[in-house]
C-alpha cells in the first residue's frame, strides 16, 4: 500500500523527491534493491546516496559497490550509514586497508563511565523519569527492532519538563567531555564534528526474554545509553549491550566479525561513533531493563 501510496504522488509531481526516497526504501525493504537504486540515483534526498550503496552491497556486485563508495568519500558524503556499510565490507572482502572516512576504528571510541558517582545523576531525577514513562506519558509504543519491549515515542526533549531539560544538559556536558577527550583523534567523526547538532532521545523498556535486535543509528553521529534500571540476578552478559561490525542481515560470505559485549550497571553512560552496530543480550530476570537512548544529530 505505501508503494502504490508514493507511486500515485510521483505520477501527480515526478520532483517530490520525499515520496521518491521513500518509495526506494520501501523497495529496499522488500528486498526489491535493483528497483530501489533507479530511484536512489534519481534524488538528493534524506541519505538516498548511502542507502544506494547500500543497495549495491546487498546486491553483491564488489566492483560497482567500490566504485560508488569511492565516489561517497570523493564528494564529501560521510554518514554512520556508508561508515556501516564500509567496515562490514573490509570484513566480508578481507581488505586489510579500507578507507573509512567516519571512523575506522569505532571499537576504540566506546566510553563507558558511571554519571552517579559525582552526584551528576541522582535517584530523584532518575525515579522520576521513570514515573513518566512508567505513566504512559512519554507514549509509548513497540517498534520492529523491540521484542518484549516498548519504546516512548518522538524526541522526549521536546517534553518541557523540568527533569527531563536538566537530564539534557547532564548529557550535553557528557558529549562535550567525550568531544575534548579526543580532540586529538584523526578519525573523521572527531575531526569534522558537526558545529550545529541537535540531541534527540527515548526511553526504551524491555522485559524478560526481550531484547533489541542489532542495528545503527543512521541518523545520528554519536550515540549514547544511560542506565536507568537493571535487572538483578542475572547470569553474564545476560542484559549487556553488544557492539559488533555486523547486522542488518548484510551477506558476510562466511566470514567472522568482531563483537565486544560490555557489562552495563544502573547509572553508566555508553557513548560510541553512530555507525556501530550495537544489540542487547536478552536476560530471564523478571525485572525491566530501562535505557535511555539518545543521539547527536548534525543541523544544517
Amino acid at each position: 500500500e505505501a508503494i502504490n501510496s508514493f507511486k500515485k504522488v510521483l505520477e501527480i509531481d515526478k520532483n517530490k523527491e520525499s515520496a521518491r526516497y521513500h518509495l526506494a526504501r520501501m523497495f529496499v525493504r522488500s528486498k526489491a534493491y535493483s528497483d530501489a537504486i533507479e530511484h536512489f540515483e534519481k534524488t538528493n534526498y534524506g541519505l538516498s546516496k548511502s542507502h544506494h550503496l547500500e543497495c549495491l552491497y546487498y546486491l553483491g556486485n564488489k566492483d560497482k559497490f567500490y566504485n560508488h563508495y569511492r565516489e561517497l568519500i570523493k564528494s564529501n558524503i560521510v554518514n554512520p550509514l556508508m561508515a556501516s556499510i564500509g567496515s562490514h565490507a573490509s570484513i566480508r572482502f578481507n581488505l586489510s586497508n579500507n578507507e573509512n572516512p567516519f571512523c575506522s576504528d569505532p571499537f576504540n571510541y566506546i566510553n563507558k563511565q558511571n554519571i552517579t558517582n559525582n552526584n551528576e545523576l541522582n535517584e530523584d531525577l532518575i525515579s522520576s523519569i521513570l514515573n513518566f514513562h512508567k505513566s504512559g506519558e512519554s507514549d509509548p509504543k513497540s517498534q520492529p527492532l523491540l521484542s518484549n519491549g516498548k519504546q516512548s515515542s518522538g524526541n522526549i526533549f521536546l517534553h518541557q519538563r523540568e527533569d527531563i531539560q536538566l537530564l539534557k544538559k547532564i548529557l550535553e556536558k557528557k558529549i562535550d567531555n567525550y568531544l575534548k577527550e579526543y580532540s586529538t583523534s584523526n578519525e573523521g567523526f572527531i575531526k569534522n564534528w558537526p558545529k550545529n547538532y541537535k540531541i534527540y532521545g527515548w526511553l526504551v523498556s524491555i522485559n524478560t526474554g526481550g531484547n533489541l535486535a542489532p542495528h545503527i543509528h543512521k541518523e545520528g553521529w554519536l550515540s549514547g545509553s544511560l542506565y536507568f534500571k537493571m535487572p538483578s540476578n542475572i547470569s553474564k552478559d545476560e542484559g549487556n549491550i553488544v557492539f559488533s561490525f555486523d547486522g542488518a542481515n548484510y551477506p558476510t560470505d562466511g566470514m567472522k566479525f568482531d563483537k565486544k559485549s560490555i557489562d552495563v550497571n544502573k547509572g553508566d553512560l555508553v557513548l560510541f561513533p553512530s555507525s556501530l552496530f550495537h544489540y542487547t543480550v536478552p536476560f530471564k530476570s523478571t525485572e525491566e531493563r530501562v535505557t535511555f537512548a539518545f543521539d547527536i544529530i548534525p543541523q544544517k
